[in-house]
């Protein structure tokens, strides 16, 4: 049974359900005050593993997550995440600058990747751009594998 795409559609008038991860509890609580205006903030995780229990138990519409992190860091979140809540687009905070770590991340499902300290606004643009851009990519992902299956060739 075709159960459709994957993605997040946030209903008009809603607002995306969003989960917070960074190991500095001051980090969490400035960036929850700053994003509650036009997001719901569905948790807030101090580790990678609690990062994807939280993904789990809540499905968001989007995750800001830092890349370093206890219990693993960002890029296990973000498999993690990507795995138990395949709908979620994932938008990375760091503090630190690697363009290979950034690679690693993207590749493995992120969206994006902010530098901490950027305005609130370019947050939230970053968050709804990601979201935007997941939901899309999942639409195509799942017309491809229909038109696979209509070939009767195996999807990707």
């Amino acid at each position: 049974m075709d159960k459709g795409p994957t993605t997040s559609v946030v209903p008009a008038g809603h607002r995306p359900r969003l989960l917070i991860a960074d190991d500095d509890p001051v980090v969490r609580m400035v960036l929850g005050g700053s994003l509650e205006r036009d997001f719901d903030v569905v948790g807030m995780a101090a580790d990678s593993e609690e990062a994807i229990e939280i993904a789990r138990a809540s499905q968001p519409d989007a995750a800001l997550l830092d890349v370093k992190m206890p219990k693993g860091g960002g890029l296990l979140a973000v498999r993690g995440i990507h795995h138990v809540a395949p709908a979620t687009a994932i938008v990375m905070l760091s503090g630190y600058k690697s363009h290979g770590l950034v690679r690693e991340l993207l590749q493995a499902g992120a969206m994006s990747y902010r530098r901490k300290g950027v305005a609130t606004h370019v947050l939230t643009e970053a968050l709804n751009e990601s979201m935007k851009a997941h939901a899309a990519e999942g639409l195509e992902s799942a017309w491809f594998d229909q038109y696979c299956l209509g070939l009767d060739r195996q999807p990707r």
